[in-house]
């Protein structure tokens, strides 16, 4: 799986579901400043990557997971984090919804969502984790190889999430 394949691919996903989701107006939807919040992750075989239209990108330099922060501001985001989740990757290639569950992440309401696709003609476990802060809508994405195992990356990279708010 290519670095950038895999990133451009989820970063137009991420964005076609947003867009589709949203209201349409005149007023653009922004990208979030970097000040609006942070992520600050550091493990070892991860390194942050060129952003590629996102906000925050970590790659694994053994496996070729990737790790990816996206965030966008309007006041027309008012679209349910669950319609908004499920959409955002209705366009990939063979995707195939194994679980969603509504949770939390720090205070705020959130929406977890665990999928399958092929990106780059691999087979790739995808998870995804978002929400909702004010008029801000947040996606962190972990894509992960075939040839990575399961381990608590995502999670670590979720902790070193904050929010300036």
């Amino acid at each position: 799986m290519k670095l950038s394949t895999a990133i451009n691919t989820l970063t137009l996903v991420l964005l076609g579901g947003i867009f589709s989701c949203s209201i349409f107006s005149s007023k653009p939807i922004e990208p979030l400043p970097d000040q609006k919040y942070q992520v600050k992750f550091k493990a070892s075989n991860w390194k942050s990557s060129e952003k590629h239209g996102t906000d925050f990108v970590f790659t694994n330099e053994n496996t070729g997971d990737v790790l990816i922060a996206k965030s966008l501001c309007s006041e027309y985001l008012s679209n349910d984090l669950d319609i908004m989740a499920t959409k955002a990757f209705d366009s990939l290639k063979s995707y195939q919804l194994i679980s969603k569950a509504k949770t939390r992440f720090r205070k705020h309401h959130s929406v977890e969502l665990y999928a399958t696709a092929k990106i780059d003609g691999q087979k790739v476990e995808i998870f995804l984790k978002n929400l909702k802060i004010k008029n801000c809508y947040y996606d962190f994405v972990h894509i992960k190889s075939p040839r990575s195992q399961r381990d608590k990356s995502f999670e670590h990279f979720l902790d070193s999430v904050s929010f300036n708010d």
